[in-house]
């Protein structure tokens, strides 16, 4: 290093990392993550009028059952905010989405509301 400038990069681990295995996620239940769908599911999965191979959902992971995930999908002017249930045989990729600010409705275990 000596009296040459560097840079020094600073990420956490798995951040960008895929959601490829059912156990991933159980792993993000309360986050909000991005699924990217199959182009034979998007057809019937996807908000109304959106169609094709690469159609992308964003939500915030509600529960994972042993078939898929269910997203709380927010609202837009168009659709009013739904949970979708995406089965993981359509899911092509999924990821966590970062957040600085995560909503946090309940307390953490051991907390109490006040």
């Amino acid at each position: 290093m000596g009296s040459q400038p560097y840079t020094l990069e600073v990420s956490t681990p798995g951040t960008d990392r895929p959601l490829t295995e059912p156990m991933h996620f159980r792993r993000t239940v309360g986050r909000l993550v991005e699924v990217t769908l199959r182009g034979s599911a998007a057809d019937g999965l996807a908000p109304q009028g959106a169609k094709g191979d690469g159609t992308q959902i964003t939500g915030r992971v509600l529960a994972t059952t042993a078939d898929g995930v269910d997203l709380h999908v927010k609202g837009t002017k168009r659709y009013a905010p739904h949970t979708q249930h995406i089965p993981f045989a359509e899911i092509s990729k999924g990821v966590a989405q970062v957040e600085f600010t995560r909503p946090d409705t309940t307390p953490a275990p051991g907390e109490t509301e006040d």
